[in-house]
């Protein structure tokens, strides 16, 4: 008997997004597959357009596009949770509703990948970056630079693992497909709303195996003076990163890679120190982040990590 379920939940996570969500879901629309899948909307209270144009869309495809609409704002961590819970697809992608795909094979090409080699948990792969014109101020100029691919600040390998994502290798988040077999209830804590969400994301989805990385941009991701890397000071993102890093040494499987998570770490505490920004802050503050910084430094010479051959 057929497989009812669709092969794939494509989960759009939205939040006034009115400008952006028609090229989101045109480009999902866009894949030429061989197989089912469900196209999953998460709309997080926005007070703008975005939900009326997503149930034009859901009138047009019937079946295909299910809406799940918050009466509040929860935040991102919450509306995506809620989508994910939904997904019955043997695989699971996501994207930001103002990011998009423009490259019809993608979803294909990827699941043939992941059916093809179970030792994977899932694969992604480069995204071009689509810049738009803000103010000129320090916080909305540090996002991606003049970068036109993800690729010309990360460090891709073929075969992707855990070490190589602590670095902050960004992935994409419109380009990763996984398998639906990973419990992201609880991930943060406290702080489910924490910024760097997809990076923490990630890190539970690669625990103890690895993503393929395909060298080619096959997504879109739009730089946009609205979005949060656009608004919000880049010393709050660093100390968040700094915050899972810390998590994460608690846990069974990456207590294992505590000199990766210690390395990541120092540079999280350095990048706050040169940090011009971080001159104003008060000079107690600047000597935390130095202690901590130097902490962190004799931590990471002090452990061993990843065995020889996996670098």
């Amino acid at each position: 008997m057929q497989d009812k379920n669709p092969m794939v939940s494509i989960i759009v996570v939205a939040y006034n997004q009115e400008k952006f969500i028609a090229q989101a879901i045109d480009g999902i629309l866009l894949q030429d597959v061989n197989f089912k899948y469900e196209i999953i909307v998460t709309d997080d209270a926005s007070t703008d357009d975005t939900v009326s144009i997503l149930e034009s869309y859901q009138t047009k495809h019937a079946g295909l596009i299910q809406l799940s609409l918050s009466s509040r704002n929860g935040g991102p961590y919450e509306n995506g949770l809620r989508g994910y819970k939904k997904g019955v697809g043997k695989y699971i992608t996501w994207l930001d509703a103002d990011d998009y795909w423009d490259y019809p094979h993608k979803l294909q090409k990827q699941v043939d990948f992941l059916e093809a080699n179970e030792d994977y948990i899932g694969c992604f792969n480069d995204a071009r970056i689509v810049h738009e014109p803000g103010p000129t101020t320090s916080i909305a100029n540090q996002a991606q630079g003049d970068f036109k691919y993800y690729s010309q600040f990360n460090e891709y390998r073929s075969d992707f693992y855990p070490w190589h994502l602590l670095k902050r290798n960004i992935i994409p988040t419109a380009s990763l497909l996984f398998r639906n077999q990973i419990n992201l209830d609880n991930l943060l804590g406290k702080d489910a709303n924490s910024l760097s969400l997809n990076w923490a994301i990630q890190l539970e989805i690669i625990k103890d195996g690895k993503f393929k990385y395909f060298n080619e941009p096959w997504t879109v991701y739009n730089d946009h003076p609205q979005g949060i890397s656009k608004k919000t000071a880049l010393n709050d993102f660093k100390i968040a990163n700094i915050h899972i890093l810390k998590r994460l040494l608690e846990d069974d499987y990456y207590s294992g890679l505590d000199r990766d998570i210690n390395e990541s770490m120092a540079h999280e505490y350095l990048q706050i120190l040169l940090n011009p920004d971080t001159q104003s802050e008060s000079e107690q503050f600047i000597n935390d982040i130095r202690d901590s910084y130097l902490q962190a430094c004799e931590r990471s010479a002090a452990v061993s990590s990843i065995p020889a051959g996996n670098e």
